[in-house]
């Protein structure tokens, strides 16, 4: 062999031998470095209730408020008091059957069910302790957030025929308008009727939250990715779901899977516990951060915070195991703190008072 084909044979072999250390190297890196754990600050039962907890935002630095499917509304301080009621028991509110999400802003509160009714009132009473209670009918709600007066809302608005939409999902308003000036700003890729949001619809699968710059992120669940929109509703950009872990597809089921998943809780507790689904979006000061949750070998449920940037996604373990195949998790983010609520809001089905025990768990934000 001629001294040129011997140095061609040589930088080759170092070539091939480089790129062999490199995987060899990922690999030992991916398997040495496992995402890092959330830190616990403290974990508080929530003070006994009739009904299950469904969601969670902070009140104040030292209290949380806390809804519950059939109770109403409450202000829990952090060490497990029960410091008020805020909005009252669905046995003396006629407007609303059940709550299920809730939303504050600097001035107001309000709580959907996932059928029919939108409800809200300033965060403070008068002097005299009244307040002024204000109601919308909603078709459907999955989820919604509020910042300021602007009201998002993560379903169907029109109780008329609500499944006769010409797709729209997702929707920007005003509170103060009363919802007139609600206008869409997502649709289901099915097209009219919204049949691939009908299919897993009314069970917690999809999420949407405001960031702090007014932007928002929507999480459809009922189809693939991550969607980040700019505060007039234009899409800014996107994350696909294998880059988060997620994988929770509605669009593909046959009527018998609709079917079943609608009629049947416990079919949609293990289509659920079959995926890696989004439970809630914390608005992080870093970006948004999705708390993911999984269905273990140890037939438990697990969550991790993936947060996402435009250089990309970092995976914390959130250190908190379910006791329950309903346990779901949501949360809300405070001056460096992360407020999440662990309980059976997995749950869907009749009575909501299937499991009332929960808690509030404290967690550090990371650092970046």
């Amino acid at each position: 062999m001629d001294d040129a084909k011997l140095t061609r044979a040589w930088l080759h072999f170092r070539w091939a031998a480089g790129l062999l250390v490199g995987l060899l190297g990922c690999i030992g890196a991916r398997a040495e470095n496992p995402p890092s754990a959330l830190r616990i600050l403290g974990r508080t039962p929530l003070p006994p209730g009739h009904s299950v907890a469904k969601d969670i935002r902070w009140a104040n630095d030292d209290s949380v408020y806390v809804v519950r499917a059939l109770d109403g509304v409450f202000e829990v301080e952090l060490g497990g008091t029960l410091r008020r009621r805020l909005m009252p028991a669905v046995e003396t509110f006629a407007a609303i059957q059940h709550y299920d999400r809730l939303a504050v802003s600097d001035e107001i509160l309000a709580v959907a069910s996932r059928d029919w009714s939108l409800a809200w009132r300033p965060r403070e009473s008068l002097p005299d302790r009244t307040f002024l209670l204000e109601n919308k009918p909603i078709a459907l709600t999955e989820d919604m957030d509020v910042q300021g007066d602007r009201y998002l809302l993560f379903g169907l608005p029109k109780n008329e025929r609500p499944f006769a939409s010409d797709g729209a999902v997702v929707w920007l308003g005003t509170l103060s308008s009363g919802l007139k000036d609600l206008r869409p700003v997502l649709f289901d890729e099915g097209g009219a009727g919204v049949p691939h949001f009908a299919a897993c619809r009314a069970h917690g699968l999809g999420v949407a939250r405001f960031l702090r710059d007014g932007s928002f992120v929507v999480v459809p669940g009922f189809e693939k990715g991550v969607l980040l929109f700019a505060a007039d509703g234009h899409r800014l950009r996107s994350w696909k779901s294998e880059e988060v872990g997620i994988d929770t597809d509605c669009s593909g089921l046959g009527d018998q899977d609709k079917k079943a998943l609608w009629t049947k809780p416990e079919a949609w507790q293990l289509w659920l516990n079959r995926h890696r689904a989004v439970d809630d979006v914390l608005p992080l000061p870093q970006g948004p951060g999705l708390l993911v949750r999984s269905w273990g070998q140890d037939h438990q449920a697990h969550w991790e915070l993936k947060i996402l940037s435009s250089s990309g996604v970092r995976t914390f373990t959130v250190p908190v195991v379910g006791r329950r195949p309903t346990d779901r998790l949501r949360g809300d983010v405070r001056n460096g703190r992360i407020a999440l609520l662990l309980s059976a809001s997995g749950f869907y089905g009749s009575p909501y008072a299937s499991d009332p025990a929960g808690e509030v768990v404290l967690m550090e934000i990371p650092e970046l």
